[in-house]
This record gives C-alpha cells, sequence and structure tokens, in this order.
C-alpha cells in the first residue's frame, strides 16, 4: 500500500485507539501554522463526521487535510477511501487525490450510468490533466453537491477554511488565514510551480518548549512585507476561484456535449 493511502490508516488506528477523542484534524506533512490565532474549534460543525475543502486552483476536493469526528461513519468511509486502492486504474490516476472523489460518486450516487463515462476518462488519463478531467467529471454527476448526509466539502468560495496553499497569494497572509498548505523545502525560494517564499524571520530555532508558555508567539517572527489585510487576499482568491469555476464549466461541457 502506497503511504498516501496508509496515512488514511493511521486515522483510523488514532481514533480506534483513543475512544475519548471527539475530533481529529488531519495535515498533510507540507502544512505549517501562518498564524497561530485560530482554534480548530472554530473550523469544527458538529452535524457533520467529516469535514473536507475545496482547494482554490483546481476541482479537487483536498485530500491532504480534513476534520473527522470519531464515529464509525467516519471510520466506514476512511476505510473505503483507503481500500480504493485496489481498484485504481493503470494510467495516471491521481492516487488518493483522485480516488476520494470516486468514493463519493460510489455512496451518494451509485446509480449514476454517466459514472461509465468518469471511469473512463480516468483510465485514459496520462498527467495531471488528465486527473482533473476526471475529477471535473466525477463532481459533475455529483452536481458540485457540498453536503452529503454527515460530509461536508467548504467551498472554494467561502473564507472560512482551516488551510488553503499559500502560493497561490505569493505567501502573503491576512488575519483569517491558519494553516498554509505547500511547504515543501524542494519549492522554496523556487519561481516554479508551487513556489513558495519564507514569510517567517528563520534567523532562530522554532522551540517547541514556548509553546506551553506566554512566549508562544516568539515562534512566529513576521516579515513585515508578507502581511495584508483580509480584503486584498480574498480579491486575490476569490479572482482564481472565478477563473477555475470558468474552466470547470468549459471542461464539463464538453464532457457532455
Amino acid at each position: 500500500m502506497s503511504l498516501l493511502f496508509q496515512r488514511h490508516c493511521i486515522t483510523i488506528n488514532v481514533l480506534r485507539d483513543n475512544p475519548e477523542l471527539e475530533y481529529l484534524l488531519f495535515l498533510d506533512a507540507d502544512m505549517g501554522i501562518i498564524n497561530p490565532n485560530h482554534l480548530i474549534e472554530e473550523y469544527i460543525n458538529p452535524k457533520f463526521d467529516l469535514t473536507f475543502y475545496e482547494r482554490i486552483f483546481n476541482f479537487e476536493v483536498m485530500a491532504g487535510s480534513y476534520i473527522v469526528k470519531n464515529t464509525p461513519y467516519s471510520i466506514t468511509f476512511l476505510k473505503d477511501w483507503i481500500e480504493y486502492e485496489k481498484k485504481l486504474p493503470e494510467s495516471f490516476h491521481g492516487t488518493d487525490n483522485a480516488a476520494i472523489h470516486q468514493i463519493l460518486v460510489d455512496w451518494y450516487n451509485p446509480n449514476d450510468k454517466r459514472d461509465i463515462k468518469c471511469r473512463e476518462i480516468w483510465e485514459e488519463s496520462i498527467d495531471w490533466d488528465g486527473v482533473w478531467k476526471y475529477v471535473g467529471c466525477a463532481r459533475s454527476i455529483l452536481n458540485n453537491t457540498l453536503d452529503f448526509d454527515r460530509i461536508k466539502i467548504i467551498s472554494k468560495l467561502s473564507h472560512l477554511t482551516w488551510s488553503r496553499d499559500g502560493w497561490l497569494t505569493n505567501s502573503h497572509w491576512s488575519p483569517t488565514d491558519f494553516i498554509f498548505h505547500g511547504w515543501q523545502k524542494r519549492r522554496l525560494q523556487k519561481i516554479t510551480f508551487a513556489g513558495w517564499f519564507n514569510p517567517l524571520i528563520d534567523d532562530e530555532p522554532f522551540l517547541l518548549q514556548r509553546c506551553h508558555s506566554g512566549r508562544a508567539n516568539l515562534n512566529w517572527r513576521y516579515k513585515d512585507t508578507f502581511i495584508k489585510n483580509d480584503n486584498e487576499i480574498f480579491q486575490k482568491l476569490d479572482k482564481i476561484s472565478n477563473e477555475i469555476r470558468v474552466k470547470y464549466k468549459k471542461i464539463v461541457a464538453k464532457i457532455w456535449a
């Protein structure tokens, strides 16, 4: 089993081994807190067992971070997602990133014959563009639904997610931001896809012991030029979101033409 599916096994094991845990926040390895002035509890909706969010720069439901309630429903969903690795097409399939969309189809729209077309697109995929085409197809037959019974997907047009790709705004951030995704060392200071710049002054180490004291803020020493107001950041993100919506509609229209 690949690491990208195994990591969700860890979620299940932690929940099972710690029944006192009510919720768990799963994070990708390349995520980091940009603004510690938020609590995880701000993003918990008790109506839902699993909460995901849409990525801004494509059509994807983010596989690398979610809030999970410790319930049998959540564990069953995660198990089905993990086990889908055995059913992946022999193509450029996008691992768990794409598989979560098929699980949503299988759970919530299992009898839709249009799924055959989406699977064909997935089986013919040779790169990420092919994966996103499949994802667009799968989401279209789900009618872009964001609420599935006990699963919630937060819209890309919402500014209420706990995390986003920091590189979309050149690592600029605002008070609404909490966690940045995409902090990969190989992309640091690089002019490339998902390249990013460090918004923190890193001339001294991050000290974990400070996190248990009144001096935790000293671990976040910011470069002033990266701090923006909410409206400035929202405008940039909304522009990207709206461009992606247009792209999505064109791709879906072509699929079903």
